[in-house]
């Protein structure tokens, strides 16, 4: 099974963003606490993160490719999501 993590980051930040670190030292320290809480919960599960509007917004594809690496580099993410309708 897989676990929709973090759902749209950049575009719709969550409210309990500062009670899970906030943006901390790498700016995106809530989405890996999320990540990180979620594998310590369900380890077999893939964790997936979701990002709208990259494809034409330049800054946000940059954004969501550095927190997609910041995730990578601790080995917490198996997917990616780019939504569309």
């Amino acid at each position: 099974y897989d676990w929709d993590v973090a759902n749209e980051p950049i575009k719709t930040p969550l409210p309990w963003k500062a009670a899970l670190g906030g943006d901390g030292a790498t700016g995106w320290d809530w989405v890996i606490t999320s990540f990180q809480l979620a594998r310590a919960a369900f380890p077999n599960a893939k964790l997936l993160i979701n990002e709208y509007g990259t494809e034409n917004d330049p800054n946000a594809r940059n954004q969501y490719k550095t927190i997609i690496n910041l995730l990578k580099a601790r080995g917490l993410i198996d997917g990616i999501g780019i939504q569309s309708h």
